[in-house]
């Protein structure tokens, strides 16, 4: 979403980026905008108005992409609260409307003391968790049998379409590779970069996660 967090600053950058995404064959997007305490703290409500601005102008310029509000919270303090004060997460549905998915990211090198806890706890909230760029993490690449756990717990996996071009490191490719090889992605992010994605789709593995 324009304006909100460190993404595409301008309408026009998301307009000519979704126009790009359909042309390359996409027809729904779910705009995940950061919610970073003491970073990024947009109201939900805000980014529901910014998504139903923008879809206006899809309509306007005949861009058939489906565009569905959500958010990406960082494992901070601030998620804690939320989840302590019952506050409603701004969730996403995807082709499943009975589920509610709930994007998550935590450090890339140090796995949280409380994952565990949290994971449940937004389970027993009836949210089901999804670890994003699951292949990024240092502590899932050191120990993968690490991922194994967490699926059977009940945790999604988001993989970003960038691990699978050379501008990712080889242990986020070596995972990304490895997690779509075990039918473990259930949703993939992609890059503001139409140039990487175009990269990713012609990968031989890009087929098994459309």
């Amino acid at each position: 979403m324009p304006d909100l967090d460190d993404g595409l600053a301008e309408v026009e950058q998301s307009l000519r980026f979704l126009r790009g995404l359909y042309n390359l064959g996409w027809q729904s997007v779910v705009a995940t905008s950061y919610i970073m305490q003491d970073y990024y703290l947009p109201d939900p409500a805000l980014i529901i108005q910014k998504t139903q601005q923008l879809e206006r102008l899809l309509r306007q310029e005949h861009i058939p992409v489906k565009l569905e509000p959500a958010a990406e919270y960082y494992w901070d303090e601030g998620l804690s609260n939320l989840l302590e004060s019952d506050q409603e997460l701004m969730c996403f549905t995807g082709n499943e409307r009975a589920r509610k998915f709930v994007l998550v990211e935590t450090s890339l090198v140090h796995r949280p003391e409380n994952f565990g806890v949290v994971m449940n706890i937004l389970k027993q909230k009836g949210y089901s968790p999804v670890l994003s760029h699951a292949e990024q993490y240092v502590f899932l690449q050191q120990m993968p049998e690490r991922v194994s756990i967490l699926r059977e717990a009940g945790v999604c996996f988001q993989v970003n379409l960038r691990s699978l071009t050379y501008e990712a490191s080889p242990e986020a490719r070596r995972l990304a590779q490895w997690l779509i090889r075990e039918d473990m992605v259930d949703f993939w992010s992609a890059p503001p970069r139409l140039d990487l994605i175009q990269q990713a789709m012609e990968s031989p593995l890009f087929p098994q996660i459309r």
